[in-house]
C-alpha cells in the first residue's frame, strides 16, 4: 500500500473528530501512521530489517510540536525529529561493509567466539549496532552448530534504546552461510509521548580462513 493510501486508510478509519485531543483513538491512528512510514524505511533496507508492534503514547505536547493532530502529520514529525537528532551525530559505517574475500578451505574442525551484528541507522536512528554473542563451530566453510551466549544487545548512540525480545538462527547456502536474526523492542521519548516499535535486525556471516567474517547480504 502506498503512503497515501496508508494515509487515507488511516484517516477513514479514525476521523479527524474522534482524534482531536490525545487519547487512545489518536494513539491508534498515529502507531498505524508511523507504521506505514516504518515500512518505507524496511522495504529500503534490503530485506535486513522489518518492522512490527508500532506504539506511540501521544502527548499534548508532541500534538503542540507537530503543530496538528493530524496523525500522518504527527508521524512525519516523530521521523523528521528523529532525524534531525541523528544528523548531531557522526556519520555511522555499516558492518556490512566489510564483505570476505575467498580463503583456503581448512578440514579441521574450529570453534570461535563471534558476535554477529548489523548496523541500525534507520530503526534506531543513530550510530548504532544491535550486536549477539555466540560459538561458532566450523569444518572449513562449513558451519557445524553455533551456541549462543545471552542476548542481543544495542551498542552506540542511538534516538531510540533496543531491548532484546529474541534471536533465531538460520543456516543458509548448505549451512556455509549463517543468517542471525536478533528482534527486539525500539523505545524512545519524542516531545513528552512514548514511541515503541519491534523490529528484527539481520546479520549474515560466515566462515573464512579459520575465521568467522561479517557478509553482505547479497553474498549470504
Amino acid at each position: 500500500m502506498s503512503t497515501c493510501a496508508a494515509v487515507l486508510a488511516v484517516t477513514l478509519a479514525f476521523p479527524l473528530s474522534a482524534i482531536a485531543s490525545p487519547g487512545p483513538a489518536l494513539d491508534d491512528a498515529v502507531s498505524a501512521a508511523l507504521n506505514s512510514e516504518l515500512a518505507e524505511i524496511a522495504a529500503a533496507s534490503d530485506g535486513t530489517v522489518s518492522f512490527s508492534d508500532v506504539s506511540v503514547d501521544v502527548s499534548p505536547e508532541l500534538v503542540q510540536a507537530a503543530g496538528s493532530n493530524d496523525p500522518a502529520a504527527i508521524a512525519d514529525f516523530i521521523v523528521d525529529e528523529a532525524e534531525r537528532s541523528q544528523k548531531t551525530q557522526a556519520s555511522p559505517v555499516s558492518s556490512l561493509a566489510r564483505a570476505a574475500s575467498p580463503q583456503s578451505v581448512s578440514a579441521v574442525s574450529t570453534t570461535v567466539n563471534y558476535t554477529a551484528d548489523q548496523n541500525t541507522t534507520l530503526p534506531s536512528f543513530g550510530v548504532a549496532w544491535v550486536n549477539q554473542d555466540m560459538s561458532v563451530t566450523f569444518t572449513g566453510n562449513t558451519i557445524n552448530s553455533v551456541r549462543l551466549k545471552g542476548n542481543s544487545y544495542g551498542t552506540g548512540i542511538s534516538i531510540f534504546a533496543y531491548s532484546h525480545i529474541n534471536t533465531t538462527l538460520e543456516y543458509r547456502k548448505s549451512r556455509t552461510c549463517l543468517y542471525t536474526h536478533m528482534k527486539g523492542t525500539f523505545s524512545a521519548i519524542v516531545k513528552g509521548s512514548a514511541v515503541n516499535f519491534a523490529a528484527t535486525v539481520l546479520a549474515t556471516d560466515a566462515p573464512r580462513g579459520g575465521r568467522m567474517v561479517s557478509l553482505l547480504y547479497s553474498d549470504c
